[in-house]
């Protein structure tokens, strides 16, 4: 997957400039977007970065947490770009979209803002028109996710001057998180990442009930069901909401429901209002039954199985990470 949180920001930004609103108009409400979306990467971020520390015990691959969020000039179509320089200061440079709270990039002073011109002494390249619209972000990630060293540096420039943040990372289960805008109410992972749309963080009132739905999809990668279900034959398309294919896929959403609970409540998320979330959500059964998918059980069973597994931790918690 690998998708930055901007890269899904175009289709939304040509959408705002297409209106017949004056150019002033139009400019403010495109900034407004990008902020609110920036809003809804930092509560990514943050909860992101508590699970992932938390769900450490439960993970064989660990990886480096930056905490850091990037984002890039280039990740904009040239219509929109204008509309990011504004908004953000953009410029050629890498720049941090977010800082999760609570991370050692945080206490060192690391801000939404700052240009990114190094990482562990490695300069960030300048955009190429060959390269991919999201390369240089791809590739600053993953060099953050795998860095073996005991201290990450950042070479930053913020006001016009360059300065140096250096902070020792803490270490958690492999999955970066991705906001996609969209109404709709999807989350997903792939293995390595999570993306959620930013209806779905819209909708999740609280930090805890973000949190449930987040923890699910770090659970599928922790578990490696993507890679399971393609090992053990399972189909794509709509054979996929048949027979074997499909059982294999329910009873990979109530294992990914039975580990979420421990993620939560290791990351200090209240239980009972997460679980509360998940009760709203899916209070009415004549939706679920219409809405759902077949490939994924029944909201009752799945609320069950959420139950068991709060009662499980209440009386047995086990050793948490972070």
């Amino acid at each position: 997957m690998s998708r930055p949180p901007i890269r899904a920001l175009l289709a939304l930004i040509l959408a705002t400039a297409a209106g017949a609103a004056p150019a002033v108009d139009q400019a403010r409400s495109a900034s407004d977007d990008l902020l609110t979306l920036q809003r809804l990467d930092q509560r990514v971020a943050d909860t992101g970065y508590r699970l992932a520390r938390g769900a450490a015990p439960f993970c064989d691959q660990h990886m480096t947490l930056s905490g850091v969020v990037l984002h890039s000039i280039e990740q904009y179509g040239p219509a929109s770009r204008d509309d990011a320089r504004r908004t953000f200061g953009l410029d050629d440079a890498l720049a941090v979209l977010a800082v999760a709270h609570g991370s050692p990039a945080e206490a060192a002073g690391l801000h939404a803002g700052d240009a990114i011109l190094a990482v562990d002494g490695r300069d960030v390249p300048p955009p190429r028109d060959a390269q991919g619209a999201t390369a240089r972000v791809e590739a600053v990630a993953r060099a953050m996710e795998q860095s073996m060293a005991t201290t990450l540096t950042f070479d930053i420039r913020r006001g016009g001057v360059r300065r140096r943040i250096a902070f020792v990372p803490e270490q958690g289960c492999v999955t970066l998180f991705w906001v996609r805008p969209s109404t709709h109410l999807d989350a997903e992972a792939d293995g390595h990442d999570v993306e959620i749309t930013s209806g779905y963080v819209d909708r999740a009132s609280s930090d805890a009930a973000l949190a449930i739905v987040l923890a699910h999809e770090l659970a599928h990668n922790i578990l490696a069901h993507r890679q399971q279900l393609a090992r053990l034959g399972t189909h794509h398309g709509l054979a996929r909401y048949f027979g074997r294919s499909a059982r294999l896929s329910r009873e990979a959403e109530l294992e990914a429901d039975r580990l979420s609970v421990p993620i939560i409540g290791c990351a200090g998320y209240a239980l009972d209002e997460a679980l509360a979330f998940r009760e709203r959500l899916w209070r009415d059964p004549l939706a679920d039954a219409l809405l759902r998918a077949p490939d994924h059980p029944a909201a009752r069973q799945r609320l069950d199985t959420i139950r068991q597994a709060t009662a499980a931790f209440g009386a047995d918690p086990p050793m948490c990470g972070g």
